[in-house]
């Protein structure tokens, strides 16, 4: 098919094989894209504003079938409802109506992801339920599925600033918080949520790192509340995305540090740690993303 892009106005179309292009879509801010057909085929982009061209531009992008996919996840619209949660309180609980309690109606609220310098990348997730079910009666699922991947190391994980690698970091938490309102209970509500109300989207996070000259930067830019962006690249092998080579990218491109005066720990030297908190400017479509480079043709995080 082929991309339009016109300068007036920094927009793009999409006309697919045996297709015409649909609606132009202003891409003038970067980021990412959907780009659909009259005919309702889409085409997911990602731009960067300082790479437009300067006059009006066509090309052809070949789309193919092939083994590896990229799932690429976003914020935006309203969150999904109606996940389901079944705990098993075990057999000792005879009684099979009580033995199992079902959370109902629930949302995923926030993300809690940590980077240490060893070991393994690990997430907890936070999770509200709108009511609960105590006499399920049954077993939803007693065996977990299992695709055979083994947790990433961050041995083999890239952490950059402004597109530059960062080696002196000793940890990284990152939270991908919903800020989802779960105080909502009501009189005579018997325990329930009247609702799940999702407030909103916020990346927030802290960056432990070695002070040298070569990072005492990143304090200054603390201070002077100059933007950054952070990616944090967690591989397998050369992270193609084949198996055993599988990749996951964390992508926040503005982020503000905040200022904190750095202790000295007795004779190990000097660390500081700082926390920042990432921002959507104006126009911009979506601003945070994570990508999972799987052969796995489907996947949700």
């Amino acid at each position: 098919g082929t991309l339009a892009y016109t300068t007036s106005g920094t927009t793009i179309t999409w006309a697919p094989s045996g297709d015409t292009a649909g609606a132009a879509v202003n891409i003038g801010a970067g980021g990412d894209f959907t780009v659909t057909s009259t005919g309702g085929l889409d085409l997911f982009i990602r731009v960067t504003a300082a790479l437009l061209p300067g006059s009006n531009q066509n090309d052809t992008v070949a789309v193919s079938a092939t083994t590896v996919y990229e799932h690429l996840f976003t914020p935006r619209g309203v969150l999904t409802e109606g996940l389901l949660m079944q705990a098993d309180l075990g057999a000792k609980i005879t009684t099979t109506a009580n033995r199992y309690i079902r959370f109902l109606g629930m949302k995923m609220s926030a993300a809690n992801f940590t980077f240490p310098a060893n070991g393994f990348a690990s997430v907890s997730y936070d999770m509200m339920a709108a009511n609960f079910n105590q006499n399920s009666g049954a077993d939803l699922d007693g065996t977990l599925d299992d695709y055979g991947h083994a947790a990433f190391s961050m041995r083999e994980a890239t952490f950059s600033i402004d597109g530059a690698v960062f080696a002196k970091g000793t940890t990284c938490s990152l939270k991908v918080d919903n800020m989802t309102d779960g105080d909502t209970h009501t009189l005579g509500g018997a325990g329930a949520r009247a609702a799940l109300t999702h407030c909103g989207f916020r990346v927030t996070g802290t960056i432990d790192y070695l002070v040298t000259d070569e990072v005492a930067a990143l304090t200054v830019a603390a201070i002077a509340g100059t933007t950054k962006s952070l990616k944090i690249e967690l591989l397998k092998g050369t992270g193609a995305g084949t198996a055993g080579a599988e990749a996951l990218i964390f992508r926040a491109p503005d982020l503000k540090f905040k200022a904190k005066t750095p202790t000295i720990d007795g004779k190990k030297g000097q660390r500081v740690q700082l926390e920042f908190q990432g921002f959507m400017p104006a126009s911009a479509e979506s601003r945070f993303d994570i990508s999972l480079r799987t052969t796995r043709a489907a996947a949700s995080i």
